[in-house]
């Protein structure tokens, strides 16, 4: 048996399935090209074979919270250690060393905001510490505002491509303002694949109560806010009999206020529009919006899912329920699937569910909070800001060639291979990933809407008209201080 099993996992190993990313090249909307689990090797970086005569580029990156969840490893191999995906890393980093002759340094730092006042201190001491900036989602536009960033689609910058396919296209479109691009996301790190959205449910927990398909579900179009909302409060337990809802007892649904945020975004709903111009308007303070926030808040704020957050130690305190099949449903950033690679019990991977059977599109939530997005200090000039394009070019290269397809052996063979099925349900969600310019810049503070979630409130329209104001000229200035800059 075991050794079936093992052909069984093989054979898995090498279908010519797929995943799509939007990780893709070109700027076309929707991404047709696939990342299989084989990288091709024929891909090469088009940039010059330069001796950059032992240079040492430093990055800058940040373990926000300094817990299991935010913690950066793009860059903190410094040998093979038997972790399929760091071995890539570090091997495909040694590849770009050797090839130019350089090395790189990691300026790692307590958080997003630290890193930005190293970076800001830098640049106001008149130093060139720092050459490459690795910004989490919400901490990049300060410095861009204070003209502290370079414009990535500048003709001071050479070399980087963004329609190659270690660039995600999708974030270049959807990251720019007044046709300039400050960060971007792409294959020289993991983050933004880390910090994509999914749910995850108890394959155990649906056949014990005879539920409906949830993949036949996507498959029909039909995976909604209330079939989502249905399926969830056939499990809601007090087990300990004690008239308190806690972590002892059964839910439909463990999650935390990310994924309100989530919910909403999967609805198609955004927090800012742009026009062909690729100005911003303010778009969250809709009546469709304050419709869809309320029918996510129907599913959460029912007694049937729990707020984690408001208990102590609540990554591994809903790990360990979900494991203890105490949930039909989770909510998850990929990064925390690694956590559930030992759970007993068979669990299937969804796509947070769509508003409406209406809707035409799936979107996938890139976290505005913890994603990683490749930034340039404005004092890296010259030949040093040439050659650090030409290195991060290489990098994304070889990295979207060794590193992105090990990411997704691991993630499929310890995960996904024990449930086929999850192979679709990926390839929906990241082919369908978005960045929401808005959320990522906070205006107005408006992405602080998930905090509702902790005191299960539903002040949804005083709480948008009263920052939408704010929210309003944040926007403006923020325009007029990016039609000033560089």
């Amino acid at each position: 048996m075991k050794k079936i099993i093992s052909w069984v996992l093989c054979i898995l190993m090498l279908l010519p399935l797929a995943i799509s990313c939007s990780k893709r090249g070109g700027s076309d909307e929707k991404d047709t090209t696939v990342v299989t689990t084989e990288g091709d090797p024929a891909l090469v970086a088009d940039v010059p074979d330069v001796d950059m005569g032992e240079k040492t580029f430093t990055i800058v990156t940040d373990n926000w919270w300094g817990n299991i969840l935010c913690i950066n490893d793009d860059f903190s191999a410094e040998m093979i250690t038997g972790d399929l995906v760091q071995d890539e890393q570090f091997k495909s980093l040694q590849v770009v060393k050797e090839r130019f002759n350089c090395f790189l340094s990691e300026a790692n730092f307590s958080g997003p905001t630290e890193s930005v006042t190293k970076i800001r201190a830098d640049y106001q001491a008149g130093d060139k510490t720092y050459d490459i900036y690795l910004t989490r989602g919400m901490y990049w536009q300060a410095l861009t505002q204070e003209g502290l960033l370079h414009n990535l689609r500048s003709d001071s910058i050479e070399y980087l491509d963004f329609d190659k396919p270690w660039w995600d296209s999708k974030s270049a479109k959807e990251m720019s303002v007044l046709g300039k691009l400050y960060c971007v996301a792409g294959d020289v790190s993991l983050q933004d694949e880390y910090f994509t959205s999914c749910m995850v449910f108890n394959k155990k927990l649906f056949e014990d109560y005879k539920l409906d398909d949830p993949y036949q579900m996507v498959k029909d179009n039909n995976w909604t806010f209330e079939t989502f909302h249905g399926l969830a409060k056939q499990l809601s337990e007090d087990v300990d009999n004690n008239g308190a809802w806690d972590e002892n007892d059964k839910y439909g649904l463990l999650y935390q206020r990310d994924m309100l945020n989530a919910m909403v975004m999967a609805s198609g709903i955004t927090y800012v529009q742009k026009d062909r111009e690729d100005k911003l308007t303010l778009s969250i303070n809709s009546k469709q919006s304050v419709d869809v926030i309320g029918a996510a808040m129907d599913v959460l704020y029912d007694n049937c899912s729990l707020q984690v957050m408001n208990l102590p130690n609540y990554v591994v305190l809903r790990d360990k329920m979900f494991q203890n099949n105490q949930a039909l449903f989770s909510f998850f950033y990929m990064k925390s699937l690694e956590s559930l690679r030992k759970m007993e019990t068979d669990f299937g991977i969804l796509p947070v569910p769509k508003y409406s059977a209406d809707q035409t599109e799936w979107y996938s939530e890139v976290s505005a909070w913890s994603s990683g997005y490749i930034a340039l200090p404005v004092q890296n000039q010259g030949e040093n800001l040439t050659w650090t394009c030409i290195f991060l070019e290489a990098l994304g290269c070889e990295r979207h060639k060794m590193v992105l397809p090990t990411y997704y052996d691991k993630l499929l063979t310890g995960i996904v291979a024990r449930d086929g099925e999850s192979y679709a349900m990926l390839e929906i969600i990241f082919n369908n990933r978005r960045y929401d310019l808005g959320a990522s810049c906070n205006f107005g503070s408006l992405t602080e809407l998930i905090y509702l979630t902790m005191t299960n409130s539903r002040e949804i329209s005083s709480y948008l008209g009263g920052r939408s104001i704010l929210a309003k000229r944040e926007i403006n200035e923020f325009m007029e201080k990016i039609a000033k800059v560089e």
